[in-house]
């Protein structure tokens, strides 16, 4: 069967014929450019959702052009390790990050650096999520002591945006504060204490590293602590920030679809949150009073203050 007709069976045919085959053979077209179309956007789609990581040593030829040799002579020592973002399809903003990462990785070489390390790790990597953590440690000639810092980097790359605190945490649950605190309490526990006023600051961000089941939040040295603890750094299960966790960011999918509704639930949190609440009064100790008879003597009276205590009035 042809579907280009003979020239002398073309002329032939009546008008209305030849408009119907006219009319085919656009059809035909309009649907092989849609097709071509639809075809290529998805594939530009996947081309451009596609990223892995590549792991970049600097060698030693440029260590040596970078420092002159130096660090050799004191029995020094450099290694440097940083990451790649690698894509299938042109990216301007993977390709400034990558920059970036690069620029920090070997800008600390110069001849007096002694001894330097920089390395990486990757967390969570998915369609939407790239998160990386950057550790260094740099010693130069002469100083007293080295210095370790950490950064971070986690990114949105098909929306090509950075991924803040505010953009995983939501602010109208006081999220910032109520998160200050754990990573005090934990920062206790590891190191002893922390600086309250450099941490508890308003506009003081902790940085943070996104892994499948937590999150790191980083400090580098002195940031937070004495330089005893060196770049600590402090680990939360995912499960225990569900409450602070926005719904509609990049870690909603670890959220139920009506967060905690159950009665129950929510009736023992009440009960905790007031024990707490009467442990930080004054009076709290006079309500644990062990002599029975003085509790019964004045039974009016404690309900008269625990009224006044909920209703928030002054107790006298």
């Amino acid at each position: 069967m042809k579907l280009i007709p003979q020239k002398d069976r073309w002329q032939k045919w009546s008008l209305p014929s030849k408009f119907t085959v006219l009319s085919f053979y656009l059809a035909i077209i309009i649907a092989s450019i849609s097709l071509i179309s639809f075809t290529s956007i998805k594939l530009n789609n996947y081309f451009s959702s596609v990223f892995w990581i590549k792991e970049i040593k600097v060698n030693e030829k440029m260590i040596e052009k970078k420092t002159n040799g130096t660090y050799k002579e004191y029995d020094g020592y450099i290694e440097i390790s940083y990451p790649r973002i690698m894509k299938l399809a042109p990216n301007q903003y993977i390709d400034k990050i990558n920059r970036e990462i690069e620029k920090s990785a070997i800008s600390y070489l110069e001849e007096h650096l002694i001894e330097y390390v920089y390395s990486y790790s990757v967390g969570l990597k998915k369609r939407e999520i790239i998160s990386i953590k950057m550790e260094q440690y740099y010693y130069y000639f002469m100083a007293m002591n080295g210095n370790s810092s950490i950064k971070t980097i986690n990114i949105n790359p098909i929306t090509q945006s950075i991924i803040d605190f505010y953009d995983i945490f939501d602010v109208r649950r006081n999220a910032l504060i109520e998160i200050k605190k754990i990573i005090g309490e934990k920062l206790i526990e590891k190191h002893g204490g922390y600086f309250e006023d450099k941490l508890n600051k308003g506009s003081f961000i902790p940085r943070f590293f996104l892994k499948d089941n937590s999150i790191e939040f980083v400090f580098s040295k002195y940031e937070v602590t004495p330089g005893v603890a060196d770049a600590p750094f402090v680990e939360i299960q995912y499960i225990d920030l569900l409450d602070f966790i926005r719904h509609d960011g990049p870690l909603g999918y670890l959220l139920p679809v009506g967060r905690n509704w159950e009665a129950a639930d929510h009736f023992v949190k009440g009960i905790i949150e007031t024990v707490d609440r009467l442990r930080n009064d004054s009076i709290f100790d006079w309500f644990e009073s062990d002599n029975d008879s003085d509790f019964q003597e004045n039974d009016s009276v404690r309900k008269e203050m625990l009224y006044r205590y909920h209703k928030g009035l002054p107790i006298e």
